[in-house]
């Protein structure tokens, strides 16, 4: 018995012991041949795991009303083979071109559905792409945006089958409620195999509209394999304006990993001449929390380009930097002592308040009215 019908049939026992009329709904599994026999018209190969879903339950039936089905998945209900089959939509308006919305696979089978109309779920159909994996998303006004998604049907049955047992909790009016160790289960089961597909997709000639699923996927996985390969797309010289769009790609997803093997390399892209490789750079440094990206971020402060100083001070203060911003009022430059102010006045630590009354008979008249704004939030508070 395969991984996935022994995570099936696991689902199949949680539900007959908490939610058995989930099961009343599920239709009897189909032969190979039955499976051969529906899709032999299908213009593509279906992945062995679809035969593997089809075997175990041919989907549910529909009752009467919208919410009458087996919401056998989590809230998902499976369609019948059949009505898969005659629902069909090629991803690429029937020629093979890549398709922008949610993979940049050639085609998908949509398979799953929810009583929200809008709502979809799709086993990718790709032999670039093996294991092929399955994406949720809700479309409505013109746009998709995506709910969920596993890096294969077996990952999403290990995934279900997993919450069920260790994650979900049935109250004692039967009411159920996730608890929050949903998400560490998610990647212990498609984390790994998502970053994978997606740094292969990074390697190879891709349309710039598909590295929003690449970025999606390495923000949603947050896996510590994807560091190192990113760092090395950040330090790679740009030549192109497609390479800009990598280095960009990389340098937000650093930001979001928490890993501090990517706080030096951010912190060179700092004196990069792209006023928004610069930006960039900052906002991560300020995401990731390192101390030793404050000193690089003071210097930020007198950028030549005022966007660029506005994020290394939003930085400074996810960072608490009060004493070197302390310091920083003293600072020659202008900008500076404006920014650290200003940063000084948002923290709202009570050590600012006589560093900035120092300050309230500055020079330059920006830098008393960034002092003043200061402490009168800093007042407020204290």
């Amino acid at each position: 018995m395969s991984t996935l019908t022994k995570a099936l049939n696991r689902i199949l026992k949680w539900l007959q012991q908490y939610r058995p009329s989930d099961v009343s709904f599920l239709n009897p599994g189909l032969s190979v041949a039955e499976i051969e026999e529906i899709v032999k018209k299908l213009p593509v190969r279906l992945p062995k795991e679809v035969y593997e879903l089809y075997q175990w339950r041919n989907g549910t039936i529909r009752g009467t009303e919208d919410w009458e089905f087996s919401c056998t998945f989590d809230w998902w209900g499976f369609v019948p083979l059949q009505f898969a089959r005659v629902e069909h939509k090629l991803r690429s308006n029937n020629y093979r071109e890549p398709w922008p919305v949610a993979s940049d696979s050639f085609y998908s089978l949509n398979i799953f559905f929810s009583v929200e109309p809008i709502d979809e779920g799709f086993v990718v159909i790709d032999e670039t792409l093996k294991p092929a994996p399955v994406c949720f998303q809700s479309c409505k006004a013109g746009g998709c945006s995506s709910i969920a998604k596993y890096a294969s049907l077996t990952t999403m049955m290990l995934t279900i089958a997993d919450c069920y047992e260790n994650a979900y909790y049935v109250d004692a009016a039967g009411n159920f409620t996730q608890d929050t160790y949903r998400v560490q289960i998610w990647r212990k089961y498609n984390s790994s195999q998502i970053v994978k597909a997606a740094l292969t997709r990074l390697n190879q000639e891709i349309w710039l509209e598909l590295l929003v699923d690449v970025e999606d996927d390495l923000m949603l996985a947050k896996h510590a394999r994807a560091v190192e390969p990113l760092i090395q797309i950040l330090q790679k010289p740009i030549f192109r304006d497609e390479d800009s769009c990598f280095q960009g790609l990389a340098i937000r997803v650093l930001g979001e990993l928490g890993d501090a093997r990517a706080v030096a390399p951010l912190i060179h892209a700092l004196q990069d001449e792209d006023w928004m490789t610069r930006y960039r750079a900052a906002r991560s440094l300020g995401n990731l929390g390192d101390e030793r990206a404050i000193a690089p971020l003071i210097q930020l402060l007198q950028d030549s380009q005022n966007e660029v100083q506005l994020m290394a001070e939003r930085a400074l203060r996810m960072l608490k930097a009060v004493e070197p911003l302390i310091q920083a009022l003293n600072h020659p430059d202008v900008d500076v002592r404006i920014r650290a102010a200003s940063a000084l006045g948002k923290i709202k630590d009570s050590r600012a308040i006589e560093p900035l009354s120092q300050l309230s008979e500055d020079a330059d008249s920006s830098v008393r009215q960034a002092v003043k704004r200061a402490l009168f939030k800093l007042k407020q508070k204290n």
